[in-house]
């Protein structure tokens, strides 16, 4: 006589929950299990379903077994509204990939708090303090942040490439207090991609900026700036653009507008660029776009930011800013293709090692504190191998990689 499988019942409604705030709709992971729709919601309500599985579903929603058999259904959190988007994709449209990146944003922040706590080091809250204001002067603003960070125009010039001019402004805002997390999510609007997103919190929460590593390093920096001035706006300001626009997206391209704007006059300041030799000889002929690379490459910056500071100051007019800004993009797309190809003939899934993404998704403060906690035996081993979620042969590359990289 044939063994029967074993069943079990998990709480009535946390199925549906683990399913919904992941992005999954009922068809999808009915069609996915090889199951009915009937079945799906039989589970969901608490009816009887195999080990097997369950192990299934908390492998494709993301969750340890744990918590289907939590006493009351979890609430859910509010999804963040700070998005920066490709170009206008809606909430509802976000992919599995990013509602999951917002999930791992949250635990990150959480998991930061409590070791601080444990090790009794304290949280750097000064970045808090600087208030972004709507109607005060941008370059200004962008200069007095500058001066806070204590990074000078020279300083930015003289950095390697992009890729080092991302990490160095990372490091400079850990430092003031912010925490950068870099996840893969898909970067294509079809796809529900966002180039980033930020966590304001409570007030005593510590601020976050998550980047997708699928762009570019150029890109990263941009939105890195992008999502602080979502974070530093002031809240009466915000409640002000709510009050005096009834239109959500008319308050969106308010605000859309303005970190844009800040993001680029914090990067590339006016002054300087409107005195390079470069910058002169493209506006007296607009043709030439080396001219645009050159600059970009100079200030660490992509083309589009410099071409953006062109028309912020209004050297170019709308038409051709537009013009340009299409053409840019376009060079983008085949940046994203080239770098697919590259991959697929080295024979390479195109993604980075294991405990590169750990250490990306962790960002550097956070891991500087789980070593250091481990180190002390403040936390196991295993709870730091649990953390980072990664296989333990890689925990030693996470140490050696961080080491050399501080």
């Amino acid at each position: 006589m044939a063994s029967r499988t074993p069943t079990i019942k998990t709480t009535p409604g946390i199925l549906k929950w683990a399913r919904e705030t992941i992005g999954y709709d009922l068809s999808e992971v009915a069609k996915k299990q090889k199951v009915s729709e009937e079945q799906l919601v039989e589970w969901e309500n608490g009816g009887e379903i195999s080990v097997s599985k369950l192990k299934d579903l908390a492998n494709r929603y993301k969750r340890s077994m744990g918590v289907f058999f939590l006493p009351d259904v979890p609430v859910t959190k509010a999804f963040p509204v700070d998005f920066r988007t490709l170009d206008s994709v809606k909430q509802e449209e976000l992919s599995n990939e990013v509602r999951l990146a917002v999930r791992k944003a949250r635990r990150n922040r959480e998991y930061f708090e409590e070791i601080s706590e444990i090790l009794e080091e304290p949280i750097n809250r000064e970045i808090k303090k600087f208030i972004l204001h709507f109607e005060e002067d941008v370059n200004e603003q962008a200069k007095k942040l500058r001066n806070l960070i204590n990074i000078s125009i020279e300083e930015q010039l003289s950095w390697e490439d992009k890729g080092d001019a991302l990490k160095n402004w990372i490091n400079a805002l850990e430092d003031l207090g912010l925490l950068v997390f870099q996840m893969s999510m898909p970067l294509d609007e079809e796809e529900g991609g966002i180039r980033a997103f930020c966590l304001r919190g409570d007030e005593d929460q510590v601020p976050v900026i998550v980047l997708n590593t699928k762009d570019s390093p150029a890109g990263r920096t941009f939105s890195l700036f992008h999502e602080l001035a979502h974070l530093l706006l002031s809240e009466n300001d915000l409640a002000k653009i709510k009050r005096d626009n009834t239109s959500l997206r008319r308050q969106h391209l308010i605000i859309e507008t303005f970190a844009n704007h800040f993001s680029g006059s914090f990067l590339v300041p006016l002054n300087n660029l409107l005195n390079e030799n470069m910058a002169k000889r493209f506006l007296s002929d607009k043709e030439d776009g080396e001219l645009l690379e050159r600059l970009a490459t100079k200030y660490r910056v992509s083309a589009r930011v410099i071409l953006r500071r062109f028309y912020d100051s209004g050297n170019v007019t709308k038409n051709f800013f537009e013009n340009k800004d299409r053409e840019l993009k376009l060079s983008f797309q085949e940046y994203k293709k080239r770098l697919k190809q590259k991959a697929k003939e080295k024979g390479q899934s195109g993604g980075p090692q294991p405990y590169v993404m750990a250490l990306n998704a962790s960002g550097r403060k956070l891991t500087q504190r789980v070593l250091s906690a481990q180190e002390s035996k403040k936390i196991s081993y295993f709870d730091m191998v649990r953390f980072f979620d990664i296989k333990q042969k890689h925990i030693q590359k996470i140490e050696n990689q961080f080491s050399q990289a501080n």
